[in-house]
């Protein structure tokens, strides 16, 4: 896997790598200090993509990739939809034999969510966004 360059700042403090071989799409979401604090790994990119994606505040979301070029009259931007079983085994053994060119901090914080995720890690939903115009639901008098 080769980086795309140069690494885009997301927010302070935070800059997004971008990683990339004919079969990964990595993103990493890295501290300025070094350390990981999400990714997005999309794979078998060119046959069926699909994404597995990581943080440490909503766990893990595996999603299919809808690429929209082929449906007239939609946005260009891929859309993330929800997935079924994450081909654990295959995508493991192809992510080892294609990251040695990868950091190897980042490699190995991958290998371990790979591994977690596929020894039965549970998936937490995603939080909502707050809206700013939600107003609090009345509390309930005793």
């Amino acid at each position: 896997m080769h980086e795309i360059l140069p690494p885009r700042k997301e927010a302070e403090g935070v800059r997004r790598r971008w990683f990339q071989d004919d079969y990964f799409d990595l993103y990493v979401w890295q501290a300025v200090g070094g350390g990981v604090s999400a990714f997005q790994l999309c794979y078998d990119r060119r046959a069926n993509e699909r994404s597995l994606r990581w943080s440490p505040s909503i766990g893990f979301a595996h999603d299919g990739v809808d690429i929209p070029e082929d449906k007239p009259g939609r946005a260009m931007s891929a859309l993330l939809v929800a997935d079924g079983v994450f081909p654990a085994e295959l995508v493991m053994k192809r992510f080892a034999e294609t990251a040695g060119g990868l950091p190897a901090e980042l490699r190995e914080v991958v290998v371990a969510r790979l591994s977690e995720y596929a020894g039965g890690a549970k998936k937490r939903p995603a939080k909502p966004p707050k809206s700013k115009s939600a107003k609090k639901a009345p509390r309930k008098r005793r």
